[in-house]
């Protein structure tokens, strides 16, 4: 490697595959109508788990960033 220089790889910003992945399957599971009734039930119930919030965060953390 050259030192002081980057001379390889992806361009800076440019998510790789599984980011993109999660990103997708994150937004399929949240944007499902049977999964946002019963999220609003166990939300109302106080049921919701952590992964509830982790599905959110990867579904939207890149349109965060922009």
């Amino acid at each position: 490697m050259a030192q002081g220089r980057k001379t390889g790889g992806r361009t800076a910003g440019t998510p790789n595959a599984v980011t993109r992945e999660i990103r997708g399957a994150s937004r399929a599971i949240l944007d499902d109508a049977a999964y946002q009734a019963s999220l609003r039930e166990r939300l109302i119930a106080g049921k919701a788990p952590h992964i509830e919030t982790l599905l959110h965060h990867y579904a939207h953390q890149i349109d965060a960033m922009r």
